[in-house]
Parts: structure tokens; C-alpha cells; sequence
């Protein structure tokens, strides 16, 4: 009985510590300015690679979607318009078979991204949000490089939703 009791005790105090620090998960803070409706439009894809934006554009809809937060496709209808640009992607060898043959290579997406209120005011910028993921080199190159943009894609969706309603 007296080991429940401390059991509890122990419960009852890291609850109290962890709600008195004002804890909450990363991503679950709010959107900057107010915002509860957002727009997200298409983003500008300064890359070679041919509808790299769509697929980012729809990873980042996903993402506010998977976290509750009411969309709209019309702008004049949202509380904030989310806009950015695809500023970079490029892959570099990170490991080596031979001198001259890559057997890993690591895909970068680089992007830059903004927030405005319904009167165009900016509530909320970043520049140089990147991430990577590796990928075997060699056989079905192409294939494997396609598999590492989309898991790339949904990783930084995520990373860029939990910048945007962290209050840092």
C-alpha cells in the first residue's frame, strides 16, 4: 500500500512539474498573428527540379491538416496566406565505392518561407529551412533518389510547421 502511495505521490509531482513549466509538444503552440485560417499557396520553385514545389506545396497542406488547422484555396477568405519558395536542392556524394564511383548520395532541399495577414502585413519569415536524406547510388539511382526527396519532403513539412507554431 505504502509503495502505491509513493507511486502515486511520484505521478502527481512530475505531472505538476511538467504542467507548471508551461510544457507543450514541438509544433503544438499556435500560429503566429492569430491566424486560424490559413491559405497555403503554391510555392516558387527556384530548382531545376521539374514539380519539386507541388509536391512541397501538398506535404505542407498535409501537415496543417494533420494538425487540425481550418484551410481555405481562396486568400481573401484566410486569416493568413502562407507563401515561400523552393530556394534549393542539390545532392552531394557521401560515401565512395572507388575513387570514382559514388555508392551513397544525400539529397538537400533548402526553403525560404513566409507568413502574411489578410492585409498583407508579415506575421512570421524564415530563410534556409534544409534538411537531407541519404540514398544509395548505383542500381535504380533515379528510383531511390525519388524515395529520399518524398521521405526528405515530409520530414521538412513537418520541421517547418513545428518552426512556425513554436514561440522562439
Amino acid at each position: 500500500m505504502r509503495k502505491l502511495i509513493k507511486q502515486i505521490f511520484c505521478v502527481f509531482w512530475v505531472l505538476c512539474f511538467i504542467l507548471s513549466c508551461g510544457y507543450n509538444f514541438a509544433g503544438m503552440g499556435k500560429i503566429p498573428g492569430g491566424v486560424k485560417t490559413i491559405c497555403v499557396t503554391m510555392l516558387k520553385n527556384n530548382t531545376n527540379e521539374t514539380g519539386l514545389e507541388r509536391i512541397i506545396t501538398n506535404s505542407i497542406v498535409n501537415e496543417f491538416s494533420r494538425n487540425g488547422v481550418p484551410m481555405t484555396k481562396d486568400p481573401a477568405r484566410a486569416d493568413g496566406i502562407l507563401s515561400g519558395s523552393v530556394a534549393s536542392v542539390y545532392t552531394t556524394t557521401i560515401a565512395r565505392s572507388s575513387a570514382n564511383t559514388s555508392s551513397e548520395r544525400s539529397v538537400y532541399i533548402k526553403l525560404d518561407m513566409k507568413l502574411m495577414n489578410s492585409k498583407g502585413k508579415l506575421l512570421w519569415t524564415r530563410s534556409g529551412i534544409e534538411d537531407n536524406e541519404a540514398y544509395q547510388a548505383g542500381l535504380n539511382e533515379d528510383r531511390q533518389k525519388k524515395k529520399a526527396i518524398n521521405d526528405l519532403v515530409k520530414r521538412l513539412s513537418r520541421t517547418f510547421y513545428q518552426r512556425l507554431t513554436d514561440d522562439f
